[in-house]
Protein backbone atom coordinates (compact mmCIF):
# COMPACT_ATOMS: atom_id res chain seq x y z
CA UNK A 1 0.00 0.00 0.00
CA UNK A 2 1.85 3.35 -0.88
CA UNK A 3 1.27 6.45 0.62
CA UNK A 4 -1.50 7.99 -1.34
CA UNK A 5 -3.58 4.69 0.05
CA UNK A 6 -3.04 5.04 3.40
CA UNK A 7 -4.12 8.63 3.06
CA UNK A 8 -7.35 6.99 1.73
CA UNK A 9 -7.51 4.71 4.66
CA UNK A 10 -7.01 7.35 6.84
CA UNK A 11 -9.68 9.75 5.65
CA UNK A 12 -12.46 7.25 5.25
CA UNK A 13 -12.17 6.04 8.65
CA UNK A 14 -10.92 2.31 7.77
CA UNK A 15 -8.15 1.84 9.90
CA UNK A 16 -10.50 1.97 13.25
CA UNK A 17 -8.98 3.09 16.50
CA UNK A 18 -10.04 0.39 19.12
CA UNK A 19 -8.57 1.74 21.99
CA UNK A 20 -12.00 2.19 23.57
CA UNK A 21 -12.50 -1.86 22.49
CA UNK A 22 -11.52 -4.15 24.81
CA UNK A 23 -10.52 -6.61 22.62
CA UNK A 24 -7.13 -7.84 24.50
CA UNK A 25 -9.11 -9.77 26.81
CA UNK A 26 -11.19 -11.38 23.80
CA UNK A 27 -11.10 -15.19 22.90
CA UNK A 28 -8.92 -15.79 20.34
CA UNK A 29 -10.35 -18.35 17.73
CA UNK A 30 -7.73 -20.62 17.52
CA UNK A 31 -9.25 -22.77 14.75
CA UNK A 32 -9.10 -20.21 12.48
CA UNK A 33 -6.79 -19.99 9.33
CA UNK A 34 -4.03 -18.15 8.83
CA UNK A 35 -4.04 -14.85 6.30
CA UNK A 36 -2.62 -15.04 3.59
CA UNK A 37 0.77 -12.92 3.05
CA UNK A 38 1.47 -10.49 2.96
CA UNK A 39 0.59 -10.64 7.24
CA UNK A 40 2.33 -6.83 7.76
CA UNK A 41 1.55 -3.65 6.29
CA UNK A 42 4.42 -2.71 3.45
CA UNK A 43 3.68 0.60 2.34
CA UNK A 44 6.16 2.97 1.11
CA UNK A 45 6.01 5.45 3.41
CA UNK A 46 4.18 5.25 7.22
CA UNK A 47 3.78 7.39 10.33
CA UNK A 48 3.08 6.13 13.44
CA UNK A 49 2.60 6.06 17.35
CA UNK A 50 3.48 3.55 19.20
CA UNK A 51 2.00 4.48 22.61
CA UNK A 52 3.12 2.31 26.16
CA UNK A 53 1.33 1.33 28.87
CA UNK A 54 3.81 0.02 31.70
CA UNK A 55 1.81 -2.49 34.16
CA UNK A 56 3.48 -2.30 37.24
CA UNK A 57 4.84 0.99 38.21
CA UNK A 58 7.99 1.29 40.08
CA UNK A 59 7.80 4.09 41.66
CA UNK A 60 8.60 4.35 45.27
CA UNK A 61 8.71 7.99 45.63
CA UNK A 62 6.52 9.94 47.97
CA UNK A 63 7.43 13.77 46.23
CA UNK A 64 7.40 15.60 43.47
CA UNK A 65 11.23 15.64 43.70
CA UNK A 66 11.71 11.98 44.47
CA UNK A 67 9.67 11.13 41.53
CA UNK A 68 11.91 13.25 38.79
CA UNK A 69 14.97 11.70 40.43
CA UNK A 70 13.64 7.95 39.66
CA UNK A 71 12.09 8.87 35.88
CA UNK A 72 16.02 10.39 35.32
CA UNK A 73 17.75 7.01 37.18
CA UNK A 74 15.67 4.58 35.77
CA UNK A 75 13.03 5.60 32.87
CA UNK A 76 10.63 4.27 31.02
CA UNK A 77 9.51 4.73 27.67
CA UNK A 78 5.70 6.23 27.56
CA UNK A 79 5.93 6.46 23.29
CA UNK A 80 7.65 6.13 20.20
CA UNK A 81 6.16 8.40 17.93
CA UNK A 82 7.83 7.49 13.72
CA UNK A 83 7.42 8.71 10.68
CA UNK A 84 9.20 6.54 7.86
CA UNK A 85 9.66 7.22 4.35
CA UNK A 86 11.93 4.64 1.37
CA UNK A 87 14.76 3.63 3.79
CA UNK A 88 14.73 6.84 6.13
CA UNK A 89 13.26 6.28 9.31
CA UNK A 90 13.32 9.00 12.25
CA UNK A 91 12.34 8.25 15.57
CA UNK A 92 11.09 10.60 18.87
CA UNK A 93 11.50 8.42 21.99
CA UNK A 94 9.60 9.45 24.73
CA UNK A 95 11.02 8.98 28.34
CA UNK A 96 9.13 9.38 31.59
CA UNK A 97 12.63 11.24 32.17
CA UNK A 98 12.47 15.29 30.86
CA UNK A 99 14.97 14.25 27.73
CA UNK A 100 13.05 12.65 24.49
CA UNK A 101 15.79 10.49 22.14
CA UNK A 102 16.29 11.21 19.00
CA UNK A 103 17.03 8.54 16.20
CA UNK A 104 17.27 8.93 12.30
CA UNK A 105 17.95 5.40 10.36
CA UNK A 106 19.30 4.90 7.50
CA UNK A 107 19.04 1.44 5.69
CA UNK A 108 20.06 -0.14 8.41
CA UNK A 109 22.64 2.66 10.15
CA UNK A 110 21.07 4.41 13.38
CA UNK A 111 22.06 7.86 14.15
CA UNK A 112 22.14 9.69 17.52
CA UNK A 113 23.20 12.09 19.87
CA UNK A 114 26.01 10.14 21.91
CA UNK A 115 26.82 11.21 25.57
CA UNK A 116 29.46 11.07 27.17
CA UNK A 117 30.55 9.76 30.76
CA UNK A 118 28.93 12.50 32.63
CA UNK A 119 26.02 12.33 30.46
CA UNK A 120 26.93 15.36 28.31
CA UNK A 121 26.32 15.78 24.32
CA UNK A 122 29.42 14.30 22.57
CA UNK A 123 28.23 14.54 19.25
CA UNK A 124 26.04 12.56 17.02
CA UNK A 125 27.43 8.71 16.28
CA UNK A 126 26.29 5.67 14.03
CA UNK A 127 25.97 1.84 14.90
CA UNK A 128 24.53 -0.74 12.74
CA UNK A 129 20.89 -1.07 13.40
CA UNK A 130 20.16 -3.97 16.08
CA UNK A 131 17.46 -5.05 13.48
CA UNK A 132 16.17 -4.28 9.98
CA UNK A 133 15.30 -0.42 10.03
CA UNK A 134 14.09 -0.87 6.58
CA UNK A 135 11.12 -2.30 7.87
CA UNK A 136 7.83 -0.86 9.05
CA UNK A 137 7.74 -2.47 11.95
CA UNK A 138 11.18 -4.11 13.13
CA UNK A 139 9.69 -5.28 16.86
CA UNK A 140 7.55 -7.10 14.82
CA UNK A 141 10.30 -9.51 12.84
CA UNK A 142 8.99 -12.71 14.55
CA UNK A 143 5.19 -12.11 12.91
CA UNK A 144 5.22 -15.39 10.45
CA UNK A 145 2.61 -17.99 9.98
CA UNK A 146 4.77 -20.19 12.13
CA UNK A 147 3.74 -17.77 15.52
CA UNK A 148 0.25 -16.97 14.32
CA UNK A 149 -2.48 -18.47 16.85
CA UNK A 150 -5.72 -17.52 15.93
CA UNK A 151 -8.09 -14.34 15.29
CA UNK A 152 -10.19 -12.18 17.37
CA UNK A 153 -13.80 -11.13 15.86
CA UNK A 154 -14.99 -7.60 17.08
CA UNK A 155 -18.00 -7.37 14.83
CA UNK A 156 -18.65 -8.91 11.82
CA UNK A 157 -16.39 -6.71 9.68
CA UNK A 158 -13.58 -6.59 12.35
CA UNK A 159 -10.49 -8.99 12.41
CA UNK A 160 -7.50 -9.18 14.57
CA UNK A 161 -5.25 -11.57 13.81
CA UNK A 162 -2.94 -12.70 16.92
CA UNK A 163 0.49 -13.93 16.92
CA UNK A 164 2.55 -15.21 19.70
CA UNK A 165 6.00 -15.13 20.33
CA UNK A 166 6.98 -17.72 23.21
CA UNK A 167 10.43 -16.67 24.62
CA UNK A 168 12.39 -19.46 27.01
CA UNK A 169 15.40 -18.84 28.30
CA UNK A 170 17.88 -16.76 26.39
CA UNK A 171 19.24 -12.89 26.37
CA UNK A 172 16.42 -10.68 25.44
CA UNK A 173 15.68 -9.46 22.20
CA UNK A 174 13.44 -6.79 20.21
CA UNK A 175 14.10 -3.40 18.24
CA UNK A 176 14.93 -0.47 20.63
CA UNK A 177 13.14 0.48 22.86
CA UNK A 178 11.44 -2.70 22.73
CA UNK A 179 12.90 -5.90 24.53
CA UNK A 180 11.55 -9.37 25.03
CA UNK A 181 12.84 -11.13 27.54
CA UNK A 182 11.58 -14.85 29.20
CA UNK A 183 8.68 -14.02 28.58
CA UNK A 184 5.56 -14.32 25.57
CA UNK A 185 4.57 -11.74 23.39
CA UNK A 186 1.65 -10.91 21.60
CA UNK A 187 1.03 -9.39 18.47
CA UNK A 188 -2.58 -8.20 17.26
CA UNK A 189 -3.00 -7.52 13.81
CA UNK A 190 -5.61 -5.47 12.08
CA UNK A 191 -6.96 -8.11 8.91
CA UNK A 192 -8.28 -5.87 6.73
CA UNK A 193 -5.54 -2.91 6.67
CA UNK A 194 -2.16 -5.61 7.87
CA UNK A 195 -1.55 -2.58 10.37
CA UNK A 196 -0.59 -3.49 14.06
CA UNK A 197 -3.24 -2.61 16.78
CA UNK A 198 -1.25 -3.77 19.81
CA UNK A 199 1.44 -5.68 21.08
CA UNK A 200 1.62 -7.33 24.60
CA UNK A 201 4.41 -8.50 26.91
CA UNK A 202 4.21 -9.41 30.71
CA UNK A 203 5.48 -5.84 31.64
CA UNK A 204 3.98 -3.48 29.06
CA UNK A 205 1.07 -3.25 26.37
CA UNK A 206 1.81 -1.40 23.17
CA UNK A 207 -0.80 0.55 20.80
CA UNK A 208 -0.60 1.87 17.71
CA UNK A 209 -2.01 4.56 16.37
CA UNK A 210 -1.83 6.04 12.39
CA UNK A 211 -1.42 9.16 10.83
CA UNK A 212 -0.65 10.94 7.78
CA UNK A 213 2.92 10.11 6.13
CA UNK A 214 5.08 12.67 4.98
CA UNK A 215 5.58 13.12 1.40
CA UNK A 216 9.30 13.23 1.52
CA UNK A 217 11.92 12.52 4.50
CA UNK A 218 15.69 12.73 4.38
CA UNK A 219 18.27 12.89 6.87
CA UNK A 220 19.21 16.44 8.45
CA UNK A 221 22.67 18.15 6.91
CA UNK A 222 24.57 17.03 10.49
CA UNK A 223 23.44 13.40 10.10
CA UNK A 224 24.25 13.44 6.69
CA UNK A 225 27.84 14.17 7.37
CA UNK A 226 28.22 11.64 9.65
CA UNK A 227 26.60 9.40 7.74
CA UNK A 228 29.10 9.76 5.09
CA UNK A 229 31.92 9.37 7.47
CA UNK A 230 30.45 5.93 8.95
CA UNK A 231 29.92 4.74 5.34
CA UNK A 232 33.83 5.53 5.11
CA UNK A 233 34.72 3.48 7.84
CA UNK A 234 32.41 0.56 6.92
CA UNK A 235 34.06 0.54 3.66
CA UNK A 236 38.01 0.42 5.51
CA UNK A 237 36.82 -2.28 8.01
CA UNK A 238 38.18 -5.64 7.86
CA UNK A 239 35.36 -8.09 6.10
CA UNK A 240 34.51 -11.32 8.13
CA UNK A 241 36.22 -14.50 6.70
Amino acid sequence: MNNKFMAAFLAVGLITDLRGQDFLSQPVDETAAAPQSPLLQKADAISYTATFAHKQSSSHATTPAEQEAQDNANPQIKAVIVDKVGDVRHDIQQWSSASPTEVWYADTVAFEEGTDALGKPNGIHGRIALADSKTLFPELAWVDKKTFVGTIQMGPKKTIDVYRLSLGEGGAIGFPPFSFNHEDVFAYIDDATRLPLALKTSRYVVTYSYRTAPAALSLPAQYLTVSKEFAEWRARAPKAP
